[in-house]
C-alpha cells in the first residue's frame, strides 16, 4: 500500500493438454461395391500429440482402418448399404476422441459383360442363339431388348438372340442391345453384326450321263442356289462338238462325228451381282 506495506496470495494453476480430437475427415465418399475405395486418411490434434493410434467399428466388408488411422478396401459383395462408422484415436496417455460419420456402398453399375462380338450369320440360315449377360446393378430382374437387329432375328426378354436371317437381310448392322434391372436401371451394348449372302453353290448335277457319237443327248438341265438368289447364268468350256449350254442352264445336243473321248465339263454360274460357282463333271463320248 502506500506505507510499503505488502501481503501475498499464493494459488495453484494447472495447464492442461488441448483436448484431443478428431479433425478429419469431415465426411466420407461413397463407395461401389467391387470398386477399390479410398485410402482415406484421418487425422486428429490434442492430447498428448504422440501415439495416436485408430481403430474403426461399423464399415462394410472388405474396408478396414489401420492403426495408421488409414481406411481402405474394396467393398464385398453384397455390401451395398448405409454405414454409420465410428472411429476412434487414442493418444499415448491413452485419452480418445471420436468421429460418427455415414458411408454409403452403392450396388456394383449395371454392365453387359458378354457376348464382346457377335458371329457373322447367313441369309435363310439360322443364326446363334447368342446369350448375352449382365452383372452389376440390383442383380436381379434383368430385362433385354435390342435396336438395329436385321430381319428374321430377334431379342427375347432373357437376352437371347437368334432366328433366321431373312431374304434380302444381307449388310452389316449395329446391334444396340439394352438390359434394365428390378430398379431400372440400364446398361448398353453396341456390337457390329454382318449377314452375307449364302455362298453360291451349283447343287446339280452330281455327275454326267455318257453320250452316243450322233445321238440326241439331254436335255441336263443345271441349277445352282444361294448368292443373291437372282440372275443366274450359266456357261460351260470342254464341252464336244455338238452340245451347247444354254444361259438358262440346261445341256443338250447331239455330240459331233469324231466327238468320241473322254471329257472334264467346267460349268460357271453367275449371279446378279456377279459372283461365280463352278461345277467340273466327266463326260464320256461313245461311238454308236
Amino acid at each position: 500500500d502506500s506505507a510499503n506495506n505488502t501481503a501475498h496470495s499464493s494459488l495453484s494453476l494447472t495447464i492442461n493438454l488441448p483436448g484431443l480430437a478428431v479433425t478429419s475427415p469431415t465426411s466420407l465418399a461413397n463407395g461401389t461395391v467391387g470398386v477399390a475405395y479410398g485410402p482415406v486418411t484421418y487425422a486428429a490434434s490434442g492430447g498428448t500429440g504422440t501415439g495416436y493410434t485408430w481403430s474403426c467399428t461399423g464399415l462394410p466388408n472388405g474396408l478396414t482402418m489401420t492403426a495408421a488411422g488409414v481406411v481402405s478396401g474394396t467393398p464385398a459383395s453384397g455390401s451395398q448399404g448405409a454405414y454409420t462408422v465410428v472411429c476412434t484415436v487414442k493418444d499415448s496417455a491413452n485419452n480418445t476422441a471420436q468421429s460418427s460419420l455415414p458411408l454409403i456402398i452403392n450396388p456394383p453399375g449395371l454392365a453387359v459383360t458378354s457376348p464382346s462380338s457377335l458371329a457373322n450369320g447367313t441369309v435363310g440360315a439360322a443364326y446363334g442363339p447368342v446369350t448375352y449377360a449382365a452383372s452389376g446393378g440390383t442383380g436381379t430382374g434383368y430385362t433385354w431388348s435390342c435396336t438395329g437387329l436385321p430381319n428374321g432375328l430377334t431379342m427375347a426378354a432373357a437376352g437371347v438372340v437368334s432366328g433366321t436371317p431373312a431374304s434380302g437381310s444381307q449388310g452389316t448392322y449395329t446391334v444396340v442391345c439394352t438390359v434394365k434391372d428390378s430398379a431400372n436401371n440400364t446398361a448398353q451394348s453396341s456390337l457390329s453384326l454382318t449377314i452375307s449372302l449364302p455362298v453360291l453353290t451349283v447343287t446339280g448335277p452330281s455327275s454326267l450321263p455318257n453320250g452316243v457319237v450322233g445321238v440326241a443327248y439331254g436335255p441336263v438341265a443345271y441349277s445352282a442356289s444361294g448368292g443373291t438368289g437372282t440372275g443366274y447364268t450359266w456357261s460351260c468350256t470342254g464341252l464336244p462338238n455338238g452340245l451347247t449350254m444354254s444361259t438358262a442352264g440346261s445341256l443338250g445336243g447331239t455330240p459331233g462325228s469324231g466327238s468320241q473321248g473322254a471329257y472334264t465339263v467346267v460349268c460357271t454360274v453367275k449371279d446378279s451381282a456377279n459372283n461365280t460357282a463352278h461345277s467340273s463333271l466327266s463326260l464320256t463320248i461313245n461311238l454308236p
